[in-house]
């Protein structure tokens, strides 16, 4: 099977791990469309956006650790076997819980790590509202304090930190405004529509808002590509 590409698109890929223990990391994924001809550099605003939404939702006993950009495709082979364009290794700190994190300086300790692979989804809101928008699987940004625990059932926000929610939204508006919805201009945020079967793409449709959608579970082994 040949690869396909899309020439003017790039996947921006943010890596995580735990402070503590750097063997649990994750990784979270978005498409990038330049100009035609375009490119993107570690220091480009957009890079830099895309780090800061990431930390800004996880706790301070994360961290991004490394950054890479990549040519969308699709093709034979796993898609992280190709070469990076480019491998940037800025550190930050996670600081959801900090006076620029997404709850704004509320006071929230650490508290102690969920049971399982409890995340918060984000979607990637199409600007066409009939195509299905990915998802955003953030991790580290709970702990057990926040959530009710019912056994058998699925994870969800205690009453009092259900607020939660609307200061995600406000935060990914805040961070990634220039990238969404629709953007002023180039570079900006896509989903990319593709498929083999249907002869199908790869086609753009610009990201009008990132949203949340629900506390869920994820496996930590399927990480996203940013599709």
């Amino acid at each position: 099977m040949a690869i396909i590409y899309d020439p003017d698109t790039f996947v921006i890929t943010i890596f995580s791990h735990n402070s503590a223990n750097p063997n649990l990391e994750w990784r979270n994924s978005f498409n990038v469309q330049t100009a035609p001809d375009g490119s993107i550099a570690p220091g480009d605003a957009v890079v830099g956006a895309l780090q800061q939404f990431i930390a800004g939702t996880q706790r301070n006993d994360s961290k991004v650790f490394k950054t890479t950009c990549r040519k969308w495709s699709r093709g034979a082979g796993p898609f992280f076997a190709n070469p990076a364009l480019w491998d940037d290794f800025t550190e930050l700190v996670g600081y959801g819980y900090s006076d620029a994190g997404f709850v704004h300086g509320t006071a929230v300790p650490n508290g102690a790590p969920t049971v399982g692979e409890v995340v918060v989804r984000m979607a990637k809101q199409n600007s066409a509202p009939a195509l299905r928008a990915p998802s955003i699987f953030l991790r580290n940004v709970i702990r057990n304090e926040d959530l009710l625990t019912v056994a058998g059932g699925p994870p969800s926000w205690k009453v009092d930190v259900s607020g939660y929610e609307s200061l995600l939204n406000t935060f990914a508006e805040t961070i990634l405004g220039p990238y969404i919805g629709p953007p002023s201009g180039f570079p900006f945020l896509t989903n990319v529509e593709y498929s083999a079967k249907h002869s199908i793409g790869p086609n753009n449709i610009g990201v009008r808002a990132v949203v949340f959608k629900a506390v869920s579970m994820h496996d930590l082994g399927k990480s996203e590509r940013g599709a």
